[in-house]
């Protein structure tokens, strides 16, 4: 079944998620971004963590993307039009997984992720990524915000050190 086809809702297979990972990645720095190009499946797929400051904190922010019909790499959730629900589901696990291994890497008190279009569907990726991330037995001190912030959906995982963050984002937030 494809995801087109399912209407309303999102379904994944959560061994997929919890246990896929990148057949192969190669990660490269590029200014304030590590960007990471593997391959789920046969699917190209980029992940980029780009630092980011909020109130003094820093934060990473994530982003991820398959290659388009152009073949180039593209945000556009039309790039999962033609996914099974395994072939989704292993992206976004290899994508989490990924994240995961490289949070490690960085001084961090925050990790953002941004809907600016198909929020719904975005925010429902993005909270898999988020509660993927968080469920680790890395990472399991973290408070979560899911809502939209200035029309676009956020979803943000904040250190309980850093809970301030949280509280701005929170009244920052559209009501």
């Amino acid at each position: 079944m494809l995801l087109e086809e399912i209407t309303g809702l999102v379904y994944f297979d959560i061994m997929e998620m919890l246990e896929r990972k990148f057949d192969d990645i190669e990660w490269e720095v590029e200014g304030n971004e590590v960007i990471g190009v593997g391959a789920v499946d046969g699917i190209d797929v980029q992940v980029r963590l780009s630092a980011i400051t909020y109130y003094n904190e820093q934060g990473l922010n994530v982003v991820f993307a398959l290659k388009d019909e152009n073949g180039k790499f593209s945000e556009r959730s039309g790039t999962f039009k033609n996914a099974t629900v395994k072939q989704a589901s292993s992206i976004i696990g290899a994508v989490a997984n990924a994240v995961i291994q490289k949070l490690d890497d960085y001084d961090w008190s925050f990790v953002t992720m941004i809907a600016k279009d198909n929020i719904e569907t975005r925010m429902k990726l993005y909270q898999r990524i988020a509660h993927r991330i968080k469920t680790t037995r890395k990472h399991p001190e973290l408070y979560e915000f899911f809502g939209k912030v200035n029309g676009e959906g956020l979803v943000a995982l904040v250190k309980k050190d850093a809970s301030h963050i949280l509280k701005k984002i929170e009244s920052e937030a559209d009501k």
